[in-house]
């Protein structure tokens, strides 16, 4: 689950709203498409006839004679009271059986569910009756509007005509005060008032935006993946060394981007292809940089990279963060320390017949398996072949002799370790690396798994230098979003003026060497 702590700041809604705005808009397009369809195709027509009563206090009142305020109030009264009396069950018996009488059971079951009464007669439940009928004063007058709306224009008028001839007698037995006139009879009409497509449709639309948005909220406040580096960082009180975006030269790897992570390790892209974008390069550099610093602390300049769960991008994240090492002119030695699944021999195409493990087995020598790659200052052991015993390997005495004596050659070691859930190959080189880094998946690395990482790594004192959140996607927080659209031009301005300011110094000192030689041709010719 989310921090619980955690509030929903206007800006983090409209972040939220925004990254999963495509759902919010399709369930809101779906949900119109189907009330309109519904509203068009599936639900009945429904057709309206309305008639009016009106309410008198007194005889004089219909005559119009003396009639005082009183008794217009009186009637207003009156009519509040008659709208209730005739809402109740028996006069509704008395319109079921006018009704049943006229209609006939079967005709009206088209519209009615027909039952028997207590006493074994058959009627129109009251409940259905007044589902269909609705009366009102008029604007606060003595006028009562009785209005009935079903699937038949006739049944409608016939709901309302026989309405106002039960009232009359009815009201004046019951209530025993004032009286009731019927105004008109009520028409039939044969234009549908409903269902309201419009109306029904843009209803469809609201409800399709309010769920997806209910969704996308209730999935977010139950996601316990990483996605923020400040929390994460609070959280476990360890820095983020680096943030690395997702990129695959292989679009349909980024389009199955979660089904790819979760079955094989990350793309092996490498900043020594050319195809790398500048904010990739640059984030790394960046992660080299962090670093260097956390290390400036240390003696040791051995680096374990290490992850949680299998698929989180350790093995891309050492390959390249040697190579940002490596870029600075510095010695760099990547070892593969993944013993059980290797990968850099693949990332570097190399062979990996001869290695890591060869050397700690004592079956070859050290400069029998330190391969060279193609940038001058970084160097590969592979892991060599499949030990039975991994674990025990890098925990023993040989692995420390090793490392002390690759450590006079080299100004950095970066080792490619296991996950630390899986196996714990990583935390038994604890005593001899300066600390390990623990890189995350974003949306895909959860914070149970990071605290059981670094549950572990404690347990076994091994030093946590930070973490390195990878792949995150360029469609999370505006706040990503932006940083890397900004590098995107920065990377294409930045190259075009490194470029442009080349040519212009190098035409600019050429004419200088021309009016030089000028100068010195023309002192020699006047000599």
């Amino acid at each position: 689950m989310n921090e619980m702590n955690e509030t929903y700041s206007i800006k983090k809604i409209l972040e939220l709203i925004i990254s999963k705005l495509w759902i919010v808009i399709l369930a809101s397009i779906v949900g119109a498409i189907a009330a309109f369809a519904l509203s068009k195709f599936y639900m009945p027509l429904q057709y309206q006839s309305y008639t009016s009563l009106f309410v008198k206090n007194t005889e004089r009142q219909s005559i119009g004679a003396n009639v005082n305020t009183y008794d217009i109030n009186t009637a207003r009264t009156l009519a509040s009271t008659y709208i209730v009396v005739m809402k109740d069950d028996a006069v509704m018996k008395e319109l079921s059986d006018a009704l049943i009488n006229k209609y006939g059971v079967t005709e009206l079951s088209k519209y009615f569910t027909i039952k028997n009464d207590n006493n074994g007669e058959i009627i129109i439940p009251s409940s259905q009756l007044l589902n269909c009928i609705t009366m009102s004063a008029v604007e606060e007058t003595e006028v009562i509007k009785i209005t009935a709306v079903t699937e038949d224009p006739v049944l409608s008028a016939d709901m309302c005509n026989f309405l106002a001839d039960i009232a009359p007698e009815f009201l004046i037995r019951v209530v025993g005060a004032g009286s009731v006139e019927e105004i008109g009879y009520a028409d039939i009409n044969n234009n549908p008032v409903g269902p309201n497509v419009v109306k029904n449709t843009a209803l469809g639309f609201i409800i399709g935006l309010v769920l997806a948005v209910g969704i996308i909220f209730l999935f977010d406040f139950f996601d316990n993946t990483v996605k923020d580096k400040e929390i994460l960082s609070e959280r476990f009180n360890k820095p983020v060394l680096g943030e690395i975006q997702f990129f695959s030269r292989d679009k349909k790897k980024k389009k199955n981007k979660k089904k790819y992570s979760e079955f094989d390790s990350s793309p092996r892209e490498n900043l020594l292809d050319e195809n790398v974008p500048f904010h990739i390069t640059e984030s790394y550099k960046s992660l080299r940089t962090n670093l260097t610093f956390s290390l400036s602390t240390t003696d040791k300049k051995i680096i374990a990279v290490s992850s949680g769960l299998p698929g989180e991008g350790k093995s891309t994240t050492a390959a390249n963060l040697a190579i940002a090492l490596a870029q600075t002119d510095s010695k760099v030695l990547l070892i593969d320390g993944d013993l059980r699944r290797p990968i850099q021999h693949k990332t570097f195409e190399v062979k990996n017949k001869n290695g890591f493990s060869s050397v700690l087995g004592k079956m070859k020598e050290l400069d029998e398996c330190i391969q060279h790659t193609s940038m001058e200052s970084l160097d590969i052991i592979t892991s060599g072949p499949k030990p039975p015993n991994p674990s025990e390997l890098l925990g023993s005495s040989r692995t420390e002799e090793i490392l002390n004596e690759i450590s006079e050659k080299y100004d950095y070691i970066v080792i490619d370790t296991p996950p630390v859930n899986v196996v714990s190959d990583a935390l038994a080189l604890n005593k001899h690396i300066a600390g390990i880094v623990l890189v995350l998946r974003y949306a895909i690395t959860s914070y149970d798994s990071v605290a059981d990482s670094i549950k572990k790594m404690e347990l076994s004192d091994s030093n946590i230098m930070g973490f390195v959140i990878n792949d995150i996607s360029s469609k999370g927080t505006s706040y990503n979003s932006y940083k890397y659209k900004y590098k995107g031009k920065y990377d294409r301005y930045e190259y075009t003026s490194i470029v442009n300011d080349y040519e212009d110094e190098k035409e600019k000192a050429d004419k200088e060497r021309e009016e030089k030689e000028k100068s010195s041709s023309n002192k020699k010719k006047s000599k």
